[in-house]
Formats: C-alpha cells, sequence, structure tokens
C-alpha cells in the first residue's frame, strides 16, 4: 500500500467506484489497484465511471475522447471507439444505444454490435409497434426489428402508430402523400392519398376507409384496393400526423 501511495497521485477509497479495487489517479489518466497495491488495470483511462451505473458489471470508460466498457476483472468488453454510448435498457432491454462518425447504433450486453451505426436517430423499441424501433437515415424514417434487421427501409417522411386507422396498419406519408404499411412492413395502400380516414364497419364488418385525392372521395378495402362508393355514413377525416 505505501508502495502504491508512492507511485499514484492519488488513490480513491476501496470499495467507492469497483466492489473491491481503489481506483488511482496517475497524470490525470485513470486504473485500478487491488487491496495489496497491484495494479489490476493500468492508468490508461481518461475516465472510468462507477461500476454498475449503465450495466451491472460493468463501468463505461473513456480514452482519447472515446467511450467503451470495461468488465469487473478489468477487462475491455467493448473497446473505446465510440464517441458515446447510452444507459443499456433505454431503447431496448438488454441493449445500449451508441454513436459513431456521427450516427448511431446498437450494442447487445456482450459488447455486440446489433444494429450498425448507420442511423440518424432511433426511437424506443415497442412505442409504434412491438418488438419494432424506429429509425431514421437521411430524415427518412423506417423500422428495425429485435434482432436488428431493417423490417422498413427509411423511406418514409413520416410514419405514424399502428392502430390509429386499422389495427394492423401504420399511415405512412412522402412527399406530402398518405399510405400505409402493414404490420409486415409491407405496403398495403400507396402513398398517393391527401388524407386517409380510419376503416370502419360497413354491413357488419370492418373492410372500409374513406381517403381523398384532391377533391376526389374514394373507399379502400383491407387490402387498399378502390372500391364502389359506400352510402353508409362515415365519420369525419382524422388529421393525418
Amino acid at each position: 500500500m505505501l508502495y502504491s501511495q508512492s507511485v499514484y497521485d492519488r488513490i480513491y477509497p476501496y470499495g467507492e467506484e469497483h466492489p473491491i479495487w481503489a481506483k488511482v489517479r496517475l497524470n490525470d489518466k485513470f486504473g485500478f489497484i487491488d487491496s495489496t497495491g497491484k495494479a489490476t488495470v493500468k492508468p490508461l483511462y481518461d475516465k472510468i465511471e462507477y461500476f454498475n451505473a449503465m450495466r451491472n458489471g460493468w463501468a463505461r470508460i473513456k480514452r482519447e475522447g472515446k467511450y467503451g466498457f470495461m468488465d469487473e476483472n478489468g477487462y475491455e468488453i467493448v473497446s473505446p471507439v465510440y464517441e458515446d454510448i447510452e444507459h443499456f435498457d433505454v431503447i431496448k432491454c438488454g441493449w445500449a444505444e451508441m454513436k459513431f462518425n456521427g450516427r448511431y447504433g446498437l450494442i447487445n450486453e456482450k459488447g455486440e454490435e446489433i444494429v450498425p451505426p448507420l442511423y440518424d436517430d432511433i426511437k424506443p423499441f415497442d412505442h409504434f409497434r412491438v418488438g419494432w424501433g424506429l429509425v431514421k437515415h437521411k430524415n427518412k424514417w423506417g423500422f428495425i426489428n429485435e434482432f436488428g434487421k431493417e423490417i422498413v427501409h427509411p423511406i418514409y417522411d413520416e410514419i405514424d402508430a399502428f392502430n390509429v386507422i386499422y389495427e394492423d396498419f401504420a399511415v405512412v406519408k412522402v412527399k406530402g402523400k398518405y399510405g400505409a404499411i402493414d404490420k409486415r412492413g409491407h405496403t398495403v395502400i400507396k402513398p398517393i392519398y391527401d388524407v386517409i380516414g380510419p376503416y370502419v364497419e360497413v354491413q357488419g364488418m370492418i373492410t372500409t376507409a374513406k381517403a381523398k385525392i384532391g377533391n376526389k372521395t374514394v373507399y379502400l378495402n383491407l387490402n387498399g384496393k378502390e372500391i364502389k362508393p359506400i352510402t353508409s355514413p362515415f365519420p369525419s377525416y382524422p388529421r393525418n400526423f
């Protein structure tokens, strides 16, 4: 211990930031020593944050302006290559958002890149559809699934939540026109309409939605096809987005 005190600029209390080690500072770099004063993590880092603060058993580390993660054994599980790494479980349970070259991606609890850093924005999963997360790329929106795969390519100016006009559909917007995708990510209504209303019950079946192209009113079935006019009353148009 006396040897360690003569080597380091500062020794922090044991157990304060690591379960059993003490953090040390030398020339404004940080590492850890064990109870015998032996260096368990060499003082190479600009910052070592508290263990368990962002993920159980890990501490976020910073070196040369980049972030990664270290485990309680002092091993770099995630090399410090990212401009930022957020807390786990914010975007999706078991995943953390990271930033690289100004783009965002996701890593899992093993430190593996599940979603490469390609996106301008990633929204929390399950808000628009269970198991999917909304992503933004070059100012366009799409979806990734729970495996990190792009289910809906980011080609839309806007995407509404599912279940608004119909439980299996989400309204999408392209160049000022509206359409809809289904829960597989397939286009069911081409984005050619100025307004799309909700599907309603007609003759005992929920089958028909009212839409407009300019001054023309049309009626759509569940396949997104235009059908003959319906005389039954429809609700007023919702305000798309």
